[in-house]
């Protein structure tokens, strides 16, 4: 039997186009892995395109690496449905519940 209160699902998002969807429905974004492997940039973390947190993803151009964030407790509440909006990285997995 699982510890964590809901099943853990995973999107990976490829563009930096503006609110892509994560899922579509409420959900809490539990973290993210990212391929760093341009320049520094940012991962927004919205509900329903209204920013809920704003990550700096580090500057990997001359030494590619993956950037991961777990958040404590029950993940970030998006009570719409989660979306993000990346600049320079333009691949991410998110997990979910």
């Amino acid at each position: 039997m699982s510890t964590y209160p809901v099943d853990i699902k995973a999107k990976r998002i490829t563009s930096t186009t503006a609110n892509q969807v994560i899922f579509a429905g409420p959900a809490r974004v539990l973290g993210f892995s990212a391929n760093c492997t341009a320049g520094a940039g940012t991962i927004d973390i919205e509900d329903d395109g209204t920013s809920i947190g704003i990550f700096g993803t580090p500057n990997g151009s001359s030494s590619p690496f993956v950037y991961s964030v777990v958040f404590p407790g029950t993940g970030l509440r998006c009570l719409t449905n989660p979306t993000c909006s990346l600049t320079t990285i333009a691949d991410v997995t998110f997990f979910y519940g």
